[in-house]
């Protein structure tokens, strides 16, 4: 048997078929917001379960949000962490380690209560 001749065919096409390309784009820094959960069961900066970028803890391209119920107090202890910006309703004690930002970095509403850490870069 055979077939008509339109089935036996490679079907021509007028115009070419564009490739495909890959193209390259430029780096891109992405900042995101970090907010305190107090998941942790405590009121430690350096405990990761307390942000909500856990299992890591705020770093230098994070806007840090901290928003817990009244009368609680969060505490850097040790460590030396660095934020793009901190926003806080609540107090904040660094009683340890430092806390840096970079030039431009922000710091918003926060009591903060010196103890023997180290505040850099002038928020």
């Amino acid at each position: 048997m055979r077939l008509p001749r339109f089935l036996g065919r490679k079907r021509r096409t007028s115009r070419s078929q564009p490739r495909p390309r890959l193209e390259f784009l430029e780096t891109r820094r992405i900042l995101a917001t970090v907010d305190w959960t107090g998941g942790g069961g405590d009121t430690s900066w350096s405990n990761p379960a307390n942000w909500s970028s856990a299992p890591n803890l705020p770093g230098p391209n994070d806007d840090v949000v901290i928003s817990a119920p009244a009368g609680v107090t969060i505490t850097h202890a040790s460590g030396s962490d660095s934020i793009r910006s901190l926003l806080s309703e609540n107090a904040f004690i660094l009683s340890g380690g430092t806390l840096s930002a970079p030039s431009g970095g922000t710091l918003a509403r926060a009591t903060v209560q010196p103890g023997s850490g180290g505040l850099s870069r002038s928020f």
